[in-house]
């Protein structure tokens, strides 16, 4: 990326966050889906010939918010749909001061739609203290009722579509990985997985339902959310725990064998979880599995934990803060890992229990 290029992106996107996706269907369509049911019974979307295909905005009434309590979304649908068929939806979700128009390019996953089948749709957030951002708890400055609003978005999707309710899933760069680390928090009841990018666990108290299958990327050489812990490199005000604070979390919480949850030190800054050579240090993969490994990017997973749900980490040594196989943005991108096909497979292989 050049230095002019760079230069535009941090004007508007100092924390560029990511995506939810939503993956959702009526009478199941096994072959679009991996981990589609056939039990699923048919939703209220189901049979309902006016959704339309093709990428659209819409609007979802919510008190409080601006312009006459409306928030909008950006809502791709395959034109393989069948309103008779149970269908995936996935919620993909921005970054500080990104709109969802920018999300959508950069995790190219209205393409990787139309490809296998599922909704994608581009939540956006509210201007709040620190610009155009979602509430997934000590960042970013906005107080919206973003998880009345998400809510809401997938009810209203469900009655106009034909989404399987077991295959809802969400994802996000950024302050939106912190938004999918929330949803996981506080909507297990929703959404079956999540994927956060370049993200962290920002959530006061997290205390899901149940255990939530969880797939997180982060890169070695993210200056905005350090790999390490601390303080971002823009506003210099952000403080974020390192990265294995939340895939510790997790692993406790999803009862994953050997976990231990993790101390209030370990929210602290800790130098020593990338090595001098920019690489994670192989101490954070302890009792995992390596997965996927090419070039700079590496996959562990923490498997046969509670309710079939496990816990992966994707990491990129030197990777900056970027959607690996994406549009370029802050700091290396990497072309080794494809984010979005990883994500989507991750997806199929977790529907709601």
């Amino acid at each position: 990326m050049t230095f002019d290029g760079a230069r535009r992106v941090l004007a508007w996107l100092p924390l560029a966050v990511a995506v939810l996706v939503l993956d959702v269907g009526c009478s199941t369509d096994s072959s679009k889906s991996k981990g589609a049911d056939a039990s699923t019974s048919p939703g209220p979307g189901c049979g309902n010939e006016s959704g339309a295909t093709g990428t659209s905005t819409i609007s979802v009434s919510e008190p409080g918010a601006p312009d006459g309590g409306l928030r909008t979304a950006l809502v791709h649908v395959p034109a393989s749909y069948d309103a008779s068929k149970a269908t995936m939806l996935v919620l993909n979700f921005h970054g500080l001061l990104e709109p969802n128009t920018l999300q959508e390019q950069v995790s190219h996953m209205s393409a990787a739609a139309d490809q296998r089948g599922f909704i994608v749709v581009y939540p956006e957030g509210l201007a709040g203290v620190a610009g155009l951002s979602w509430d997934a708890g000590s960042c970013c400055g906005n107080t919206a009722d973003d998880m009345g609003f998400i809510r809401d978005l997938v009810t209203r999707l469900e009655s106009e579509y034909c989404i399987d309710p077991k295959r809802v899933f969400a994802t996000g760069l950024s302050n939106g990985a912190m938004m999918s680390y929330r949803l996981a928090c506080e909507a297990s009841d929703v959404f079956a997985a999540v994927a956060p990018v370049a993200g962290a666990v920002v959530t006061k108290t997290c205390t899901p339902q149940r255990p939530v299958p969880i797939l997180a990327f982060h890169g070695t050489g993210d200056t905005i959310v350090p790999f390490n812990g601390g303080t971002d490199g823009i506003y210099h005000i952000l403080t974020f725990p390192p990265v294995s604070y939340s895939i510790d979390l997790w692993r406790s919480l999803d009862g994953c064998p050997g976990a231990t949850a993790p101390g209030s030190s370990s929210m602290a800054q800790m130098p020593g979880e990338s090595t001098p050579d920019g690489g994670p240090n192989p101490s954070l993969f302890d009792g995992s599995t390596l997965v996927f490994h090419k070039g700079d990017a590496t996959c562990h997973t923490w498997a046969s934990c509670n309710e079939g749900s496990e816990v992966e980490l994707c990491t990129i040594v030197d990777g900056g803060h970027a959607w690996p196989g994406g549009q370029p943005l802050i700091g290396k991108t990497s072309t080794d890992i494809d984010a979005t096909t990883t994500i989507l497979d991750f997806f199929d292989r977790h529907p709601m229990p």
